[in-house]
Order: C-alpha cells, then structure tokens, then sequence
C-alpha cells in the first residue's frame, strides 16, 4: 500500500520514460567537505561518495500511477543530495537494456504491486548483479501474498485474522457440480484433483467470462457467512494500494465484493473482520531494526481503502497513535516480528489492527512502502526526526550490505 495522492497519467506503459530533469544533481555532502580541505561530518549512514541510482518506476500493474508518483519524489530528493538518478520505466519493453546500460550503484525499486514488489524485479536485479533497496526476493514474495505471509505471521505466534481463500479453481469446481446436480450426474472420481490442476485454465476462462454475482450460490456463500460472519473483509491474495477491496455487510454485497476481486486476482482472500483502532507500524533496519513512531490513521470512509490513501483530506494520520504505553510496545512488538518472520530487510510496513481489549491483530505486512510526499514512511521518519535524505541514504546502506552475489563490480560503501 503506498500513500499519496496521484496526478491522472495517460502515459501507456509501452512509451518511452520521461526525460531527467536539466537541472544537475547537488554536490554530495562528501564532495562539499573534500573541497573545503574537511573531514565529512559523522553521519554513519551517508555513502561516501555519490552514486548512480538506478529508479525503476511505473511498471505494468494496477498501481503504475502511484508508482510513477514515488518515482518522482525520489528522484527528486536524490538529486537533492547529490546523487545521480537514472530513470527506468519497467513498463517499457526496452527497460531491462537500459538497466544494463545504466552502470548503476544500486537500484531503487518504486514498482509497486505486480511485477515491482512481488520478488520478481528482485529477482531480475540478483541475476544481473545490481544491489537493490528493501527486502529479497523471497520476502518481497511472501509480502505480497496474503494468506502464505499470514500462515507464517500465525506460526510466530501473532494473532491475525482468520481468513480463506478462494481460487477460480474452486468457482469452477462449484460450476460444474451445479451442471451435474442438474444432470442427475455423480462427479467423476479425481474430480477435484483435475480441477486443482488446472487453476490456470480456469483463470483464464473466468478472465474471459467475467464473474457475476448469480456465479456465486448460496450454499456457498452461506459457508463463508458460518465460519467468519458478516462484516468480512474481502481482497486480492496478490496487489495492493487497497485495489479491489470491499468489506461487505450482507449476503448480496458479499457475492459483489467477490466479483470485484476476482476482476484483480484468480485468488481471493475473505478474512474476518476485526472493529478497532488502525495503525501503521513502518520498521527500517536489516539486522538491528527499529520501529518508527506509529501512526494512527482515520479514514474518511469505512475503511482504509483507496480513495481513502490518494484523495485530498480522505484520511487523517496521528503521530504517535493515542494508545497507551503498554498497546504500543505490543504494536511494536508485534510489527518487529512480523518484520522478521518474513524476512524483510531495508524497510516495511506492518499494519495492524488494536481491538476493543487491547490485542494488536496483524493484518498484513507491506516490503514495499510508498515514498511519496505524504506516504506513511517518510512521515513518521519525520516524526522520528529522519530527513527524507537521510532515510534514503540509510536504504542506500543496508543495500550496499546485501550486494548479490553476483555483482560484477564493487560498489560504494556506506561510512561506518
């Protein structure tokens, strides 16, 4: 999920990136002093030279627009600080050649969802050899699927709400025992087997048939109803930014809010609601983390949704969350674990949940945080009394500790 609101672009993911901006990049802190015959002032996370950042940005999927957002942001406090930006659309067929040409540093990954956040452009720039901000590629994986980071959050023993998750597969499944019962037929044996194998068939035959609310019968979402109740919170296995988010009251505005998920993913996750007080935990760190001030956050609407994230006044956020001292250790507690169960590194956001009696319900963990102006991340760093600047060039540094393996040359190192 990231946090500001986007500018309309018409721009199509096949075009060419936009230009750099003529203005030249400040000179680095570093350079400012070796020019005045001075030691850089101690600032542990600076990098002792400027470097060549590679931006990738606007990517393929349903958040192009806040990507392209925290692009810009970026790229603008970088030049700031005297970096060196190069500007990637991953939207671009030719953007893996100009990553290459690029010579970049680093990597600053500001794809969010679907091909930016989900381990596959991790996964690109650990072949390639290029240090990269944030978290793997098995981390960025299991962030961006719901329910798997949710099974390994509840083995670590915190509480997140009961969910399941329906697949294409099982609406099929559901289609053709209906088409049998009517026919007077008994399912084949291995039926369901045969049906598990081929989710991706059906996926595709529901992209091409799109789902109805009538797709859905009542005995089915009666089952729903029984083993999580009404409100439930239905979304995506797999996106972000709230796309395709409900939460749904009745009966009928359950089968729609399916329907709308189902337009996002072939997977669906339906989780019990939980009434209480929302918060953002943001974490940064590799091996010695810390958890910055929590925010609280007020949407203007039911819930936190994305109107709610990108419109002007659609939420209000209070640093530090009014919770006493006690449910904010347990908040922070609660996020550092999740932060580490799944493996984060760099930076995340865990967002969570504190209910009538006092227990933090983690909903979900995000590897990949808007940076925008007004994101979550840069505001309660700032509330931390951490420069945009400063967290950027903390993110540069733990990079530059988790250089892949393959990296062809040695990249600048951070001052200790």
């Amino acid at each position: 999920m990231t946090d500001q609101t986007p500018q309309k672009n018409t721009e199509q993911p096949a075009e060419q990136p936009a230009e750099q901006p003529a203005e030249q990049p400040a000179e680095h802190p570093a350079e400012q002093a070796a020019a005045q015959g001075e030691q850089p002032a101690e600032a542990p996370y600076i990098t002792s030279r400027p470097l060549t950042v590679a931006l990738l940005h606007g990517g393929i999927g349903n958040e192009r627009e806040i990507s392209i957002s925290t692009g810009k942001n970026v790229q603008s406090e970088l030049i700031k600080n005297g970096h060196t930006v190069v500007m990637i659309d991953t939207g671009a067929p030719q953007f893996i050649e100009e990553l290459r040409q690029s010579n970049a540093d680093l990597a600053f990954i500001a794809v969010h969802g679907i091909g930016g956040e989900d381990g596959t452009m991790q996964g690109l720039l650990e072949l390639m050899g290029i240090p990269y901000v944030g978290s793997g590629v098995a981390a960025s994986a299991l962030g961006m699927d719901k329910m798997r980071s949710k099974i390994l959050i509840e083995a670590a023993g915190l509480m997140t709400p009961p969910a399941i998750v329906i697949t294409s597969t099982d609406i099929k499944a559901g289609e053709k025992a209906r088409l049998a019962a009517e026919q007077g037929e008994k399912p084949a044996p291995g039926a369901a087997a045969k049906d598990n194998a081929t989710k991706d068939t059906a996926a595709n035959q529901n992209s091409t048939h799109p789902l109805k609310p009538d797709d859905f019968d009542d005995p089915f979402i009666d089952a729903i109803i029984k083993d999580l109740g009404l409100p439930c919170v239905v979304k995506p296995v797999k996106d972000g930014s709230s796309v395709g988010i409900s939460i749904p009251h009745t009966k009928a505005e359950l089968k729609e809010a399916l329907v709308l998920a189902f337009e996002v993913s072939n997977e669906t996750l339906v989780e019990g609601f939980i009434e209480g007080v929302e918060v953002s935990a943001s974490i940064i760190g590799n091996d010695e983390l810390e958890v910055l001030p929590l925010i609280e956050i007020i949407p203007a609407n039911e819930f936190y949704d994305y109107e709610s994230k990108y419109s002007e006044g659609g939420s209000r956020h209070i640093i530090p969350a009014r919770l006493s001292p006690e449910l904010t250790s347990a908040c922070e507690e609660a996020a550092a674990a999740t932060y580490e169960v799944t493996g984060c590194r760099g930076v995340a956001r865990v967002d969570i949940i504190v209910d009538a009696a006092g227990i933090p319900w983690v909903l979900e963990v995000n590897t990949l945080p808007g940076m925008t102006s007004t994101s979550l991340v840069p505001e309660t760093a700032r509330a931390a009394g951490i420069s945009f600047g400063e967290l950027l060039d903390r993110l540069f540094a733990w990079a530059l500790e988790d250089v892949p393996l393959g990296a062809q040359k040695t990249p600048a190192s951070p001052q200790k």
